[in-house]
């Protein structure tokens, strides 16, 4: 699957947004690779914290293996008792991706005020992943 044109290319800045982000919104972290293409918001989820633990819970994860070495098709979960993030590797994701994607999620769930959405990892115009962060 590839990527179609971007349309939307935010660079974001510590102010909160209180208008919802265009759907879907690509981001790129600055420095990275890769794209993120976050889409289908639901609620402004609530409990922050629990959002940063899941995060916190599934970097944890990706510093136990080497950047360069692929996670596998397995499904990932990494959550808190209100909060769960959800991640379809595909076969070439890397937990190097992981990591990239987890900083340009904790950006962009900062900037729009936590809200429940899908996500595309997103490398080269193939989607390398994709996932969801959801309350429980």
């Amino acid at each position: 699957m590839t990527l179609p044109s971007i349309n939307v290319l935010l660079n974001f800045t510590n102010e909160l947004k209180s208008t919802a982000p265009p759907n879907p919104c690509y981001y790129k972290p600055s420095g990275s690779f890769q794209t993120l293409k976050f889409y289908d918001y639901g609620a402004q989820i609530a409990a922050w914290y629990d959002v940063y633990l899941s995060l916190k819970s599934a970097a944890r994860d990706a510093k136990k293996h080497g950047s360069e070495e692929v996670m596998g098709w397995r499904e990932r979960q990494y959550g808190s008792a209100n909060v769960r993030l959800l991640l379809h590797p595909g076969p070439s994701m890397t937990w190097g991706m992981l990591m990239e994607a987890i900083r340009g999620i904790a950006e962009f769930v900062t900037h729009y005020q936590f809200l429940d959405m899908d996500f595309d990892v997103v490398q080269t115009g193939l989607v390398m992943g994709t996932g969801i962060l959801t309350v429980v």
